[in-house]
């Protein structure tokens, strides 16, 4: 005879009224303490899903009745509801059953809250009757109750049918066997834990990683750029100065070659210092341009040469003479 397990899971029915239906859990992605012939046996998301694919491929060949009963040991068993679809809630990692009440009684019972727990079974490798094959864990019934054959199981604690072995394992199951159990689940559920944790670990150094990696990409563009614009700017002064130096430069050939000038020979370096402040250069030009023209023939022959009283130099000086201090 095959080896059927059932476990425990808390009953929080939801009711549909417009389908007259109960959804419910039938178990979660975890792993369970045995009876002891097994050890420690997991229910993963593969097995939920492979519940799920046998139930909707009729592979027992038989409607999956749930019943109630006053614990599992105990007899006369009551049914009350036939399985209509079975569901695998990947955001919960639960397999939720959905239910058609037999009748009204079977209702108003289930919604009453009479019974807490439910208790789903299932063949870890079921075979196929009509081809022979094995076509792994199968939903073959669960049973509704409030009370369980052994006292404090949990939610999460299965048993096998193997009646000989459970039995002799529940009468001599000392405190010590029973708390070396509970050590085992607890130690399971840790390592699960600790196994979530590493994940999120594991996730959130890589996220960190990816994050340095951008900042150091970003960080070498911004000294890209940074290197560009000062390479840009640069270019940009010096063109802007070379273009004021060929203005002052302008400025002064225009007014001290030819005939008639405005400014003398000696005049020209004291002006180009007074013209290294581009700020200087309007009001120098407008002195200059106010200035009366000299005929340099008039110089030569000692005419005129009053009006060199009124050059350019001495009217920058007076204006502004911290310009001309040693």
């Amino acid at each position: 005879m095959e080896n059927k397990y059932f476990y425990l899971s808390d009953f929080k029915p939801k009711f549909d009224e417009s389908k007259n239906a109960f959804y419910f859990s039938l178990g979660k992605v975890q792993k369970f303490l045995t009876d002891g012939a097994y050890g420690i046996w997991e229910m993963s998301k593969s097995k939920i899903k492979n519940m799920v694919a046998n139930f909707k491929n009729n592979i027992t060949g038989y409607d999956i009745i749930g019943y109630e009963a006053e614990d599992h040991l105990k007899y006369p068993r009551e049914n009350l509801v036939k399985l209509s679809d079975l569901i695998f809630d990947e955001t919960k990692n639960e397999l939720i059953g959905e239910v058609i009440p037999l009748n009204e009684k079977a209702k108003e019972k289930l919604l009453s809250g009479v019974h807490q727990i439910t208790s789903p079974e299932f063949i870890e490798n079921y075979q196929d009757k009509r081809t022979g094959k094995r076509v792994g864990v199968t939903l073959t019934g669960f049973l509704f109750t409030s009370k369980t054959y052994q006292p404090d199981l949990t939610p999460s604690y299965a048993l096998s049918d193997n009646i000989e072995t459970k039995l002799q394992f529940l009468k001599n199951l000392t405190p010590q066997e029973a708390g070396k159990m509970e050590l085992e689940k607890l130690l399971s559920e840790k390592e699960a834990d600790n196994k979530k944790l590493l994940s999120e670990k594991q996730t959130l150094e890589k996220n960190l990683s990816d994050k340095e990696i951008e900042n150091k990409t970003l960080s070498e563009k911004n000294e890209s750029l940074s290197a560009e614009l000062k390479t840009l700017s640069d270019k940009i002064q010096a063109q802007e100065s070379a273009a004021y130096a060929e203005k002052v430069e302008k400025l002064l050939s225009d007014n001290s070659k030819g005939e008639s000038v405005k400014i003398l020979a000696a005049e020209i370096e004291p002006l180009k210092k007074l013209l290294s402040d581009p700020n200087a250069f309007e009001s120098v030009k407008a002195m200059i341009d106010a200035r009366q023209s000299i005929k340099l023939s008039d110089v030569t022959k000692g005419e005129g040469a009053g009006a060199t009283k009124k050059d350019l130099l001495a009217i920058a000086k007076e204006q502004q003479p911290e310009k001309f201090k040693k």
